[in-house]
């Protein structure tokens, strides 16, 4: 393709920089989908993207495993907590009384 007169010829070190940056923007995108299919593999939410996406890809594993060991830590408390509570009363049914019983069990034809 000719080149306009407007447009001057990019000398070979521009081109190389310009290709040079898209090539690191390629691989950025590269690595914030490897980040969201960790995640998406690991059962972690995606919101935890942006406090992951500036992370050196190399080390992502290891900063994924220890998140992930402190956020099962902090649900495991949060339910042990809950546990630890009362439980629900149960609610007051009144016993049944032997008739009634009988009927149940004729209605479900069990032995008496």
């Amino acid at each position: 393709m000719p080149e306009s007169p407007e447009t001057p010829a990019l000398s070979l070190e521009e081109r190389e920089r310009a290709l040079l940056a898209r090539e690191q923007r390629l691989e950025a995108l590269e690595r914030e989908s490897a980040l969201q299919k960790c995640l998406a593999e690991r059962h972690l939410p995606q919101s935890l993207f942006s406090l992951l996406a500036p992370a050196d890809p190399d080390d992502l594993p290891a900063r994924l495993d220890r998140l992930q060991s402190v956020l099962e830590e902090a649900v495991n408390l949060r339910v042990r907590e809950r546990l630890r509570r009362d439980p629900p009363q149960a609610p007051s049914v009144p016993p049944r009384s032997d008739e009634a019983l009988r009927r149940l069990r004729a209605a479900m034809q069990l032995k008496n």
